[in-house]
């Protein structure tokens, strides 16, 4: 979907990734740790079995269906392109120990920000004024080198709340929050580039969620312009010298094979002699309910 301002395609204001399903397939699936020892601690993986109803054109499997897999509604580090390990009719198994593998990461970090007069205790300040109103996170450590410990989070979603509101969806006031990351030692990651990144940063990777270090705090900020509700977030680093310009845990959240995380499976279909991937199939699994 993109929407352009005045029926203008020169001015573009937003674009959103919708799904239109036509459901004729699923794909029961399990999360397991990996057998590799190097990544056993740290990663996830995903077997499944894809069951694709009767009444499709299904010739050639290999070619005809493919899947798509994403941990926590990421498009970025999505899993694309493996083929099956097995074909039998209308049945293709997903399971050779080097497909569909993840970086486990870890329970977001949140902030509360449902009310702006009772600040929660993720808050450090918050100044009002006539015009705006600005809220300052306290700052967040690096938690690479922590122990891992389990709570309740939303996989990097928000939930827009506000408590002195009935319909907070029109009635939720706006605030810039400031953020920051203390990197160890206090001194700059050399060779690498942090970003704030959750949903709300729609999990973008460029200049708007990029943090930048300030020298006399030793630490790295950015501000966005957030409405009232709860947020989950977290922070990545990325090599800027790589072409994928993958987002990585490893040098500020860091990876635990325990972390609960949701994945999704996308089936597609193409049919002989057509053009186009149709979405056939939609499978949710949960790294703790679905091992």
């Amino acid at each position: 979907l993109k929407v352009f301002r005045d029926g203008d395609t020169s001015k573009l204001l937003f674009t959103k990734r919708m799904l239109v399903i036509r459901d004729m397939a699923s794909a029961p699936a399990t999360v397991l740790q990996p057998f590799n020892g190097q990544i056993f601690r740290t990663h996830q993986k995903l077997q499944f079995k894809v069951q694709i109803a009767d009444g499709l054109n299904l010739m050639n499997a290999q070619q005809q269906v493919k899947v798509v897999i994403l941990q926590n509604n990421r498009w970025d580090n999505a899993v694309q392109n493996i083929k099956p390990t097995f074909v039998s009719r209308n049945t293709l198994e997903y399971n050779l120990e080097t497909d569909a593998v993840f970086p486990s990461g870890k329970e977001w970090r949140w902030i509360d920000l449902r009310s702006f007069r009772l600040q929660s205790d993720r808050v450090e300040t918050a100044r009002y004024s006539t015009v705006a109103t600005d809220i300052t996170v306290k700052p967040d450590a690096d938690r690479s080198q922590q122990r891992f410990n389990f709570f309740r989070d939303m996989d990097g979603m928000y939930r827009i709340e506000a408590s002195e509101s009935i319909n907070p969806l029109f009635q939720a006031d706006y605030a810039t929050v400031h953020f920051s990351f203390v990197p160890p030692g206090g001194t700059i990651i050399p060779n690498k580039d942090i970003y704030l990144f959750g949903k709300l940063s729609d999990y973008n990777l460029n200049d708007s969620a990029k943090m930048k270090y300030n020298v006399e705090k030793g630490a790295y900020e950015r501000s966005l312009f957030l409405k009232q509700g709860y947020y989950d977030y977290s922070y990545v680093t990325i090599d800027p010298m790589d072409p994928k310009r993958s987002a990585s845990f490893d040098l500020t959240e860091g990876n635990y094979w325990e972390t609960e995380n949701e994945y999704t499976i996308l089936i597609y279909y193409r049919g002989l002699a057509e053009r186009y991937d149709e979405l056939i199939g939609i499978t949710k699994v949960n790294s703790l309910t679905g091992r």
